[in-house]
Order: C-alpha cells, then sequence, then structure tokens
C-alpha cells in the first residue's frame, strides 16, 4: 500500500481512533488513552465492539483518502503510484531517497 510495503505503523493515531468515540467517559480527569492501557482503572468503561468499529471506520476512510489523493495524481489504482509521484521539500532527504526537490525547476 505505501509504495509496495507490506505493512504500515500507524501508532499512536490507532489508539486515538480506538477512544475517540468514547473519550468523555474519562475526561477531563484522565487522557482518552486510559481507557485502553490494561495499568488504567479506566479500561472497564472502554466498550471494545465500539472501539473495533472506530478503528475499522478509521482505517477505511483512511484507504479512501489515499484512493482520492491517486486519483489527484492522475492514477486509476493505488498500485499505481510510486517514486516519481513524490517530493520532497529538504533537499538532503530527496537526494537520499532518489526523489525530486520541490526547489528544482520543473521537469519536463
Amino acid at each position: 500500500l505505501a509504495l509496495g510495503a507490506d505493512a504500515v505503523f500507524i501508532g499512536t493515531v490507532a489508539l486515538l481512533a480506538l477512544v475517540h468515540t468514547q473519550a468523555v467517559k474519562v475526561l477531563p480527569w484522565e487522557p482518552p488513552t486510559a481507557l485502553i492501557f490494561e495499568s488504567s482503572g479506566q479500561k472497564q468503561k472502554f466498550q471494545i465492539d465500539q472501539g473495533g468499529q472506530s478503528l475499522a471506520n478509521f482505517l477505511k476512510a483512511s484507504v479512501q483518502e489515499m484512493q482520492v489523493a491517486a486519483l489527484c495524481l492522475g492514477k486509476d489504482h493505488l498500485t499505481a503510484v510510486d517514486t516519481r509521484d513524490l517530493s520532497s521539500i529538504n533537499q538532503e532527504l530527496a537526494s537520499y531517497l532518489g526523489l525530486q526537490w520541490c526547489g528544482d525547476p520543473a521537469q519536463e
């Protein structure tokens, strides 16, 4: 999905997607993530099915956003997106990764 990657790390955003509809159960005294930490006294308030659905919705929306981005690049499928569609505002990073630097004149 990410230029041929087998997996991508989504980290904290997945945790926030899990709890975002249930955050009012612990706010303002605890952070929303207190609902899912084992050591938290708030974990019994977390509804697993609701959290799972929230995470699934987030992942589906993420794929749809990537599909829209691919269409904006003139591609008909996510798999058609490649490194030629990427650029970097950091000249050193662009050089290291073999990407076009945004400061370069437009290539014909």
